[in-house]
């Protein structure tokens, strides 16, 4: 994932730098060195592991339909396996359900 990118799906959710710093358990700085831009001398590489859960970000939010940011999914922080969240991805479409009841659920059988 480019800068650009996460920028653009951080803007579209409507969540400030330090939000999704906070939902992924990272330093805010972490998080800036990500969104400058690739030529930059404080750019730090997005890892793939974060840019699939920012993306998983970004579709659940759109499934809530516009509510708030971040306090409706600060449940995230539990980190899910991406075999996990891709069976549970399946199974959301499979059921005709909504993802981050899914997740939800889930999380609260870990807990």
């Amino acid at each position: 994932m480019k800068p650009n990118e996460l920028k653009k799906i951080r803007t579209g959710m409507g969540a400030r730098q330090q939000d999704l710093a906070k939902v992924l358990g990272i330093p805010i700085r972490t998080y800036q060195n990500w969104e400058q831009p690739e030529e930059s001398r404080e750019h730090r590489r997005i890892p793939v592991e974060v840019a699939d859960r920012v993306r998983s970000l970004a579709e659940l939010k759109a499934d809530q339909g516009g509510t708030g940011f971040p306090i409706d999914l600060i449940w995230l922080q539990i980190p899910l396996r991406q075999a996990e969240l891709e069976a549970l991805k399946r199974k959301a479409i499979f059921e005709d359900k909504n993802l981050s009841t899914l997740i939800r659920k889930v999380i609260l059988e870990m807990i």
